[in-house]
């Protein structure tokens, strides 16, 4: 009896346990199951979303950073610019003063601080001439007059002037001088955020801030310069009259303003009327959980820059998504990237312990990087994933300056090296500076460039000389060529204002494609300079730092331009050699 009872209760033991695995693995798969239809709901909701967005961004004008759509694509409005008053910065606007113009501003000057918004000098006097300035304490102006008027205090506040010959009209208040100083010749241009004293930058430091400034012939506009940085984030003023972007000609950087959102702007998604536009850091500020999660999604779907806007989806035709009306909490809201649609749920929805806010990579194995920014979508790229070896790189975006991460476990006796190309490139430690390489190997170079499939970095771990581990990654976002211009050409047609130039034949070899033109003005239609301060020698890197910035292609020349000099911007910031160019 003694061994049948020890049996059944072995019997009954082993009975238990089979429940309980057999229970276990039924709430495991139960588990499992419930985890994957979640992950599929918030797919499907995200995925939703996105469509009807991008839809609705197709069908009407976009979503826009630019004031009614002024600028071309590519430039960002700010709402001002601002000197330092530690450096000179300024813009030459190549507008030559009459007393048959206007000028139309909007201005803040700095208590303390000396300021000049634009302005030209003809005497060390300051007359002739035409300023709208301050000293320290008082504003004042100069157009027409011998005197410089000043008729009111600093404030600190923002300010609008309507300068013309005699007179000023500040905040509508009309101020006139009796003073009479014409001038029938003036060699020198009016110059922004400082004055052109006989040819040079006013000496003296300024501060000041322009919201706008626009220049009228006979009540014809001829210059209407807004606030703005391009997509190399390169600040300057933006003049939609001829399409040309003037940058700073000075020292330093100017201080720019924030990006135009405001709710003047009409944004073409359904929103809120609350405030409704975020940038990264305020929208994780909203997060109470994940937080970080969603910094390292936002940045893995190229939307670090971007600003945020929250959607309503009671304007959308949507009636399946419950989430996302601020029923579950403030942040219990939808947004969409301003530059790449991409959806976000700011909330967050938790699956298995882990937090997810987009459809980002980790989530679905896509890459969200938009294409249009990059050059190459994948950041890491593991052939072994049991290899230990792990690579990864500095950006993915178009750039000439590659570096390329190596994440290894060296055990005793193993050793790193590297190919680029199929090319060796030897040993190799924690990071591969891929544009020195190639600069130093020519074979390399050669491979690498050869097409596009070829642009690889691959990394072994060897032991006993052997391969025991390989990753290869992908650097097809690096271009360190400059292109060809020997076969530029350009035909210029005269329009009575300015001259058209269509620009033609730039090869890119290097694969990122053109950018930008920079343009020099160097001489006028009667062969004298068309700057008096101009190098004898125009090199590339003159050019970039002075030039003009136009868009691939076509150019608006003033009219009294006959020769100016280019040079090729490419997506990864290399720059062409120079081309002079002559108007027959």
């Amino acid at each position: 009896m003694k061994n049948k009872k020890g049996i059944s209760l072995v019997m009954l033991v082993v009975t238990i346990i089979v429940m309980i695995i057999l229970a276990s693995a039924i709430i495991f798969v139960s588990s499992d199951t419930t985890n994957n239809a979640k992950i599929a709901s918030f797919v499907s909701d995200l995925t939703t979303i996105e469509d009807m967005v991008e839809e609705y961004y197709l069908n009407n004008v976009g979503l826009s950073t630019n004031m009614e759509g002024v600028l071309p694509e590519g430039y960002i409005q700010l709402e001002y610019l601002e000197s330092t008053g530690l450096q000179i910065q300024y813009i030459d606007t190549n507008v030559k003063i009459t007393t048959t113009m206007t000028i139309k501003t909007q201005f803040k000057f700095f208590i303390g601080y000396s300021g000049i918004i634009g302005g030209f000098m003809m005497s060390d006097s300051g007359y002739p001439g035409v300023v709208l300035s301050c000293n320290t304490t008082r504003i004042g102006y100069r157009f027409g007059g011998t005197s410089w008027n000043n008729f009111a205090n600093i404030d600190n506040e923002i300010h609008n002037a309507i300068l013309s010959y005699r007179n000023i009209v500040f905040d509508e208040i009309s101020y006139s001088t009796t003073e009479t100083e014409s001038w029938t010749d003036n060699p020198y241009s009016l110059y922004l955020f400082t004055a052109n004293k006989l040819g040079s930058p006013h000496s003296n430091l300024q501060k000041s801030r322009i919201y706008y400034y626009k220049i009228y012939d006979n009540n014809s506009l001829i210059r209407n310069f807004i606030p703005c940085k391009n997509s190399l984030g390169i600040l300057g003023m933006y003049d939609t009259v001829n399409d040309i972007f003037y940058t700073n000609a000075g020292e330093g950087s100017f201080i720019a303003g924030n990006i135009i959102s405001s709710s003047n702007i009409e944004i073409p998604l359904p929103v809120d009327e609350e405030e409704t536009i975020y940038n990264k850091s305020t929208l994780i500020a909203l997060v109470t959980k994940g937080g970080s999660v969603l910094s390292e999604e936002i940045s893995a779907n190229g939307d670090d820059d971007n600003l945020f806007y929250v959607i309503d989806l009671e304007k959308l035709p949507i009636d399946s998504i419950n989430s996302g009306k601020k029923e579950y909490g403030d942040n219990d809201i939808y947004v969409v990237s301003s530059e790449n649609h991409n959806v976000y749920y700011v909330q967050g929805e938790k699956i298995a312990g882990q937090y997810y806010f987009s459809l980002s990579q980790r989530l679905t194995g896509n890459s969200k990087v938009d294409s249009n920014n990059t050059a190459d979508s994948s950041t890491i790229s593991i052939v072994n994933s049991t290899s230990s070896i792990k690579l990864s790189k500095s950006t993915n975006n178009w750039t000439n300056d590659l570096t390329i991460n190596v994440s290894a476990d060296l055990g005793t006796g193993e050793t790193l090296t590297a190919s680029v190309a199929g090319v060796s490139i030897g040993s190799v430690g924690s990071t591969i500076n891929l544009d020195e390489v190639l600069a130093s190997n020519s074979s390399a170079s050669d491979a690498f460039y050869a097409e596009a499939s070829t642009k690889t970095v691959t990394v072994q771990k060897i032991k006993d000389g052997n391969v025991v581990a390989e990753a290869t990654i992908s650097a097809s976002n690096l271009d360190t060529l400059n292109g060809t211009i020997s076969s530029v050409t350009a035909t210029h047609t005269n329009s009575g204002n300015y001259i058209i130039s269509n620009i033609s034949g730039y090869t890119d070899v290097g694969g990122s494609d053109v950018k930008e033109l920079r343009v020099v003005y160097t001489k006028k239609s009667d062969d004298s300079a068309y700057y008096d301060n101009l190098p004898e020698t125009i090199t590339s890197q003159y050019v970039y730092n002075s030039g003009k910035t136009a868009s691939p292609g076509i150019i608006k020349l003033p009219s009294d331009v006959k020769e100016y000099v280019i040079v090729f911007v490419d997506n990864a910031g290399n720059i062409s050699e120079p081309k002079i160019i002559q108007i027959a």
